[in-house]
Formats: structure tokens, C-alpha cells, sequence
């Protein structure tokens, strides 16, 4: 088995990224992280294309990121192994650029991260497991601001986890395995499951992209269902012909939505009244707090509401219904001024 290296980046942020965190929050610099920095400098999607993703975005602390995904108003996810940066802050940025050429970034400072109670360390295939954390933010990221004029929606959670599924990464890491910089532009690429076990999934890197340091709590989706977060980026090797290592997000939704304090996270395909999304089936009828109420129904027809319709006619109401005008689905049929239903019609033979 190939050894295994942490995805999360060290002393890789450019200039032009802390500019453009600066500029989306009000909050002070985050302070440099007090524990011992994490991870390896030689591992973002490699093999992808610039994306564009609102709501995935980065979690730093100092000079160290991870990527991370808004899955609530106020809770994002990533990698347990980055809770190291749980002093810092989690920005998302218009048009997944970083250099702020498109608006500034929207920004929270980080209340706390709370790893998955079940995750341990290690350089093994296993320390996937679990290696997911619910970071818990300040601000409510999917309010509206000049750069994001609708808004940022959060990705649902959960969904199946199915071996050879084709799935989509997304992360903010480096793109050359033998580069330290790290890219001014959110990645993504495609790749395929290749082993599925009760807490994590592999890819091969020569399946397609794969992820570097950076990409460490970047999302995974099935392709089928680009709103749904099955994984998050845990590790992998730092060569073409290695594997990479993703936590399954699918056996973690109860503990997620338990832990989160954050009513708007939603699971994937059960919609709930009360999260502040509009989601079939829901209708205003069974869900106005999230669709709004419902429009009042039509008054009654009346004669006078110049509307010929209902039971009115030219004989009951002359002031709606001219000579020969009838309702939709009525006729004058005996030329008699009385607006008659064709069995109507049938039965007076005239």
C-alpha cells in the first residue's frame, strides 16, 4: 500500500488570496495555528479545470488552507485533520476566483470545528475514516452581498456512495505535484470510484484528477446529482499512479445534522418544512414557512364583475354576458339567451 499524505496545504497562500480575504471580511488577520502544522508541501485538482463553484470555498489559518464546502447557513464541512484551523476563517469567492477580480470574497471568522468523535490519524488507507469535521461559522454565508447578488446556496448531504460512480472533485489545492504555488482559481475534475468500504472510497489518480495539498475537505459529487456531498478529500498518494482517499459523507448526515446547530442543512432527497429551502414536494400548502404563503384564491363569480362565467348568461346576467356570449364549455345553443353545457344542449334537442 502506498503511503498516504495529508492534503492540506503549508505556507502556500499567495499574496493575492490574503488580499481578497481581507477585502470579503470585517473580521481581524486570523492568528497563526498553535499546533504544529499538518500535513506535507509536496501534494489542487490535478488534471482539472478552472470551476466556479459558490459554494465551495477556503478554510485558513495563517499560511495554511484546506478546502471546504457551505452545507448550512452557518456550518460548512472538511476534513477532520484540518480542525487545526479551527482560529481561522472560511471564504467563499465569486466566480471561484481568489484575486477578487470578480467581487470581493464572502467571509466568516470560524466559531469552533468539531471533527467526528471517530476519527484517528494515520498515514494508512484507514485515516479516511471519519476524517470528516462540521465547521461551525460566525456569519450566515448564503446572505445576499454586492458579489453574490442571489446569494450562496449550501449543498445537501448524504446520498449513496457506489462503487465505479463517476464523481466530481472540487477543491482550492495546488495543480502540479512538483509546484509549491498554490492557484488563484477554484478546480474541479472528474474521476471514478474504485473501492468503497463503511467509512471512505478511493479513486486511482490515473482514473482522472486527483487532489493535492489544498484540496484536504474539498467535496466530492456524483455526477448524477452535483448538489449532493457523498465525500470530502481526506488523502492520497502524490504520484500519477497512486489513489486518493475520500471520507464518506453518507454515514455521517444524523451525526452531522445532530452536531451542527443548523436547522437550514438538508440531506439529500428529504427535503424538511422549516430549512429555509423551497424543495418538491414541498408547495406552499404544506410548507409555507420555506415557499411563502399562498396566493388567496379568485372571489366567487358575480354578476357585475364584468367576467361572463360560472352559471351566468345573457338571460341571468346581461351586464357580464352579451347576446350569444356563454361561459368557456357552454353554449347558446337554442339561441334562447341561456347558456347550456353540451349534455344540456343534447337532452333540449332544439
Amino acid at each position: 500500500m502506498n503511503i498516504r499524505k495529508s492534503l492540506l496545504t503549508i505556507a502556500g497562500i499567495t499574496s493575492a488570496l490574503i488580499a481578497s480575504l481581507a477585502a470579503g471580511c470585517s473580521t481581524a488577520p486570523a492568528p497563526e495555528p498553535d499546533a504544529d502544522p499538518v500535513g506535507e508541501t509536496t501534494e489542487p485538482i490535478v488534471g482539472g479545470t478552472n470551476a466556479a463553484e459558490p459554494s465551495v470555498g477556503i478554510l485558513a489559518q495563517g499560511t495554511s488552507q484546506c478546502s471546504a464546502v457551505l452545507v448550512g447557513k452557518r456550518t460548512a464541512l472538511t476534513a477532520a485533520h484540518c480542525a487545526v484551523l479551527s482560529a481561522g476563517t472560511f471564504c467563499v469567492f465569486p466566480a471561484g476566483d481568489t484575486t477578487g477580480a470578480h467581487g470581493a470574497a464572502h467571509c466568516s471568522q470560524v466559531a469552533s470545528i468539531l471533527p467526528n468523535p471517530g476519527y484517528v490519524a494515520s498515514d494508512t488507507a484507514e485515516g479516511a475514516d471519519n476524517d470528516v469535521a462540521i465547521v461551525h461559522l460566525v456569519d450566515d454565508l448564503t446572505a445576499v452581498t454586492p458579489s453574490f447578488p442571489h446569494g450562496v446556496t449550501p449543498m445537501m448531504i448524504g446520498g449513496p456512495v457506489q462503487d465505479n460512480a463517476v464523481i466530481l472533485l472540487i477543491g482550492y489545492g495546488r495543480t502540479d505535484p512538483n509546484s509549491q504555488s498554490v492557484p488563484v482559481q477554484e478546480q474541479a475534475g472528474n474521476n471514478r470510484i474504485t473501492d468503497v468500504e463503511d467509512q471512505r472510497f478511493e479513486y486511482a489518480n490515473a482514473g482522472g484528477a486527483w487532489a493535492l495539498p489544498g484540496d484536504s475537505g474539498g467535496p466530492a459529487f456524483p455526477v448524477s446529482n452535483i448538489n449532493c456531498v457523498i465525500g470530502v478529500t481526506s488523502h492520497g498518494s502524490n504520484t500519477p499512479d497512486g489513489s486518493s482517499t475520500l471520507a464518506r459523507v453518507d454515514t455521517k448526515v444524523a451525526w452531522i445534522q445532530a452536531n451542527a446547530g443548523d436547522l437550514s442543512i438538508r440531506a439529500c432527497g428529504q427535503p424538511s418544512c422549516g430549512d429555509g429551502f423551497c424543495q418538491a414536494p414541498e408547495v406552499c400548502g404544506t410548507c409555507s414557512q420555506d415557499c411563502g404563503a399562498c396566493a388567496p384564491p379568485p372571489p366567487p363569480p358575480r354578476c357585475g364583475d364584468h367576467i361572463c362565467n360560472g352559471s351566468e348568461s345573457h338571460q341571468t346576467c346581461p351586464q357580464d354576458c352579451a347576446a350569444g356570449v356563454c361561459p368557456t364549455g357552454k353554449s347558446d345553443c337554442c339561441g334562447t339567451g341561456y347558456c347550456l353545457t353540451p349534455r344540456q344542449c343534447q337532452i333540449a334537442d332544439c
